[in-house]
C-alpha cells in the first residue's frame, strides 16, 4: 500500500512527465495561451512588468526545449496571440458600438488581427531558432561520440546496481509508469517529425530518472551518445534534421542573441508594413520601471530588446545557466544608476489651459448637436483668454471644416490675439480640389485669420479616418463607414508649432500619430522645446484603450525629454513632464479645462539625436553576439563537468 502511494506522488510529482506533458500538442497550447494571456499584465493599467517579463522568461525557456521549427513557431504565435487579444480588447468596443458588427464577428475580427501581427515574432523566431543551430565538424563529433559510450556504459552500470536492490514488487510498479511515460513520450513526439533530438527534451529539473527506467534495454538504446546524461538539461544538444545530419543547437546563442533580436525586428516590421500598427511593443510594459530610464538613450524599441535579452538570460536561469544570469542583473543595475538623468534644461515655465469637452462619440458628428458642442467649448474657453498664455482643445473639438464657420473663427482669432493669448484648435478642412484634412490650427498670434499656423495629420488611422478601396470596402457595411473617414496625410516635412509670444516650438502629434516613434522624432530639432498632442480618444469608450494611449503618449516624452500638453475630448487629458511623470490630469469622461505651470525644456537626449539608428546597431551587436556565442566549440566532458558542478 505504501509503495503504491509513493509511486503516485512519484507519479505527481515527477517534473519531467510534466516537462513531457507540456510538449504534448495540448500542452504547448495551454502553456503558451496562459503565458501570452499573463503577459498582458504589464500594459496599463496594470503595469505589472514584472509579470510581462516572467512571461518571456519562461515562454523562452519552453520554446528553447522543443525539438523542431514547427513547435518554435506555433509557441511564439500562441504566446503573442494571446498577449495582444487582451491587451487589444478595446478594438472591440469600436467595432461593435460604432461599427455595428455582433459581437462574435468583432471578437473573432480581433482575434484574427492579434494573430496577424504575431505571425511576424512567430517567424522571425523560428529563423533565429534555425540561426542558433550549426553544423558539427567531423572531429568533434567523433569525439562526443567516443565520449558517449563511456557515459552511457557507466550509466548502465550504475542503473543496473540500483534496480538489483530493489524488490520485485517495486520493479514491476515502476515497469508500468515506465511504460506510461513512454507513452506520453510518444504521444509528444507525434507532434511531427520534421527534426529530432538525439536525447528527449531538456527537463524542467534535474530530477533523476527511475532506476528501473533507466536500466531498461528500451531505455539503453536511448541514452545519449554525447557524453550528457538523458536526464539533464543541457545547454547544446545535438539536433538532427531532415537531412540527416547533427547540428550542435546553441541555447544560449538563441535566447540572448538571435531571438531577441528576431523579435523587436518583428516588432519594427509591424510598425512599418501597410502604415504600420506599433501598439503592442513590451518596451511600454515599462514606463513606471527602472527600464524606463534608457528612454533618453536608446527609445522604446532599444527598451524593448534589452527587456527580450533580460527574459533570456532569466529563461538559461531557469535552466540552472546561472552565469547568464549577471547579463540581467547588469542590465537592471544600469537602469537604477542612471535613472533620473537629465539631458535637457528647464525654461521659463508658461500658462497652458487644456480643455476638455466630453463631447458623446454617438453624438459628436450628429448636425443636431454641432452647434451646442461648439457653444460648450467656447463657453469653457472664454474664461482662460488673458489668464493663460496658450489655450489648447482636443482634436476634432469643432465638428466642421473651417470653410464652413470663418465668421466665427475669426471673430476668436481676434479675441485671442486682443488677450495675447494663442488658440490652437483641431479642427477639419478641406482644399479647393476637395482633399480633406484633419488639422491642428493655431490662432490668436496675429489679427489676420489666414495667417493661422495650420499642421495637418501626417499618419491616419486605418478604416477610422482612410478607408483603403473604398469604393469597394464602403459597400461591406457601417465598420467601413465611420465618419470622417475620408481624410488625406498631411505632408512628411511640415514645420513644428510656433509659440510666436515666447520663441518657443512644439512637435505637433494628432491622436494616432503618437504611437509612431520615428514619425514622431522626424519632426524634431534642437529648437524643440515640447510636444503638444490633442486626441479624441471617446472611441475607446471605458476600455483600458485609453489608458494604454497614455502610457505610449508618456514614452515619447521620455525618449525626447520634452514634456507633453495631452489634451483629448473625454480623457485621458494630462500634463506630462519631461521624464514621463504625470503631472496634472483631468477625470475621464467630465467636462472641465486643466490647468497648467508648463515647464518647456532646451537640449536634446542621445536618443533624440541617433534616432533609429542606435536601435540598428543595438541589432546588429546582438545578433553578433548570436554568432560569437554560436562558434564556440564545445567540449562533452567539460560540459558535463559542468552539469555536475552547477548549484
Amino acid at each position: 500500500m505504501l509503495t503504491k502511494l509513493t509511486l503516485k506522488l512519484y507519479k505527481y510529482t515527477d517534473t519531467d512527465a510534466w516537462a513531457r506533458l507540456c510538449h504534448t500538442k495540448t500542452g504547448i497550447f495551454l502553456v503558451s495561451v496562459v503565458l501570452g494571456a499573463l503577459g498582458t499584465l504589464g500594459f496599463a493599467p496594470y503595469n505589472n512588468w514584472v509579470v510581462t517579463l516572467a512571461t518571456l522568461a519562461f515562454e523562452f525557456f519552453f520554446v528553447s526545449t522543443f525539438k523542431s521549427s514547427k513547435r518554435v513557431f506555433f509557441s511564439l504565435l500562441l504566446y503573442f496571440t494571446a498577449m495582444n487579444t487582451f491587451t487589444l480588447e478595446w478594438l472591440n468596443y469600436v467595432m461593435t458600438g460604432f461599427g455595428g458588427l455582433p459581437p462574435i464577428a468583432s471578437y473573432s475580427i480581433e482575434t484574427l488581427f492579434s494573430a496577424y501581427l504575431a505571425i511576424f515574432h512567430a517567424c522571425l523566431g523560428t529563423l533565429a531558432f534555425r540561426l542558433s543551430m550549426r553544423r558539427i565538424k567531423k572531429d568533434e563529433l567523433e569525439t562526443d561520440h567516443s565520449q558517449g559510450k563511456d557515459s552511457a556504459a557507466t550509466a548502465a552500470n550504475d542503473s543496473s546496481a540500483s534496480a538489483a536492490n530493489d524488490n520485485s514488487a517495486n520493479a514491476s510498479s515502476s515497469n508500468d509508469a515506465s511504460a506510461k511515460s513512454d507513452a506520453k513520450t510518444a504521444d509528444a513526439d507525434d507532434f511531427d517529425d520534421e527534426e529530432a533530438v538525439e536525447a528527449p527534451p531538456p527537463a524542467f529539473s534535474s530530477r533523476p530518472v527511475p532506476a528501473e527506467s533507466s536500466a531498461s534495454p528500451s531505455k539503453m538504446q536511448d541514452m545519449p551518445k554525447h557524453g550528457i546524461s538523458a536526464g539533464s538539461t543541457r545547454l547544446y544538444p545535438i539536433l538532427t534534421l531532415k537531412d540527416g545530419i547533427d547540428r550542435r543547437f546553441f541555447k544560449n546563442a538563441f535566447l540572448l542573441g538571435f531571438l531577441p533580436a528576431a523579435l523587436v525586428l518583428a516588432d519594427y516590421i509591424i510598425g512599418v508594413l501597410f502604415t504600420g500598427f506599433p501598439w503592442m511593443y513590451v518596451g511600454y510594459t515599462t514606463v513606471d520601471s527602472p527600464f524606463a530610464s534608457f528612454a533618453p538613450l536608446v527609445g522604446v524599441r532599444g527598451i524593448s530588446l534589452l527587456f527580450f535579452i533580460c527574459a533570456g538570460a532569466i529563461a538559461l536561469a531557469i535552466e540552472r545557466r546561472y552565469v547568464y544570469l549577471p547579463v540581467a542583473g547588469f542590465i537592471f543595475f544600469v537602469s537604477i544608476i542612471i535613472m533620473g538623468i537629465k539631458y535637457v534644461t528647464p525654461m521659463e515655465p508658461i500658462k497652458v489651459a487644456g480643455i476638455q469637452g466630453n463631447i458623446e462619440q454617438s453624438i459628436k458628428w450628429d448636425p443636431n448637436h454641432t452647434i451646442p458642442s461648439i457653444k460648450k467649448y467656447m463657453n469653457l474657453t472664454s474664461p482662460e483668454l488673458g489668464k493663460n498664455d496658450v489655450v489648447i482643445w482636443p482634436e476634432s473639438a469643432m465638428p466642421v471644416y473651417v470653410q464652413q464657420i470663418v465668421p466665427l473663427l475669426d471673430d476668436l482669432n481676434f479675441l485671442a490675439n486682443e488677450q495675447e493669448t494663442a488658440l490652437l484648435m483641431g479642427i477639419q478642412r478641406v482644399t479647393p480640389d476637395k482633399l480633406s484634412y484633419n488639422s491642428m490650427y493655431v490662432f490668436g498670434q496675429s489679427k489676420n485669420l489666414f495667417d493661422a499656423q495650420i499642421y495637418d495629420k501626417r499618419h491616419l488611422v486605418p478604416f477610422g479616418e482612410v478607408v483603403p478601396f473604398e469604393n469597394l470596402t464602403r459597400q461591406l457595411g457601417s465598420i467601413f463607414n465611420f465618419p470622417m473617414s475620408s481624410f488625406s496625410p498631411g505632408a512628411l516635412d511640415q514645420e513644428q508649432i510656433h509659440i510666436e509670444k515666447f520663441d518657443l516650438k512644439f512637435i505637433p502629434a494628432l491622436c494616432y500619430e503618437s504611437i509612431f516613434p520615428e514619425l514622431m522624432l522626424s519632426m524634431y530639432s534642437d529648437e524643440t522645446n515640447g510636444i503638444i498632442m490633442i486626441s479624441n480618444d471617446s472611441w475607446y469608450g471605458d476600455t483600458r484603450g485609453p489608458i494604454e494611449h497614455l502610457a505610449i503618449a508618456r514614452m515619447r516624452s521620455m525618449e525626447m525629454q520634452k514634456p507633453m500638453i495631452r489634451v483629448t475630448n473625454s480623457g485621458i487629458t494630462a500634463y506630462i513632464d519631461e521624464l514621463g511623470a504625470i503631472v496634472e490630469r483631468l477625470p475621464s469622461d467630465e467636462e472641465g479645462v486643466l490647468h497648467m505651470q508648463y515647464v518647456p525644456t532646451s537640449g536634446t537626449t542621445p536618443y533624440a539625436k541617433g534616432g533609429i539608428y542606435i536601435f540598428i546597431v543595438m541589432v546588429l551587436a546582438t545578433i553578433a553576439l548570436g554568432f560569437m556565442l554560436r562558434r564556440v566549440r564545445q567540449d562533452a566532458v567539460q560540459q558535463q563537468f559542468n552539469d555536475m558542478i552547477r548549484p
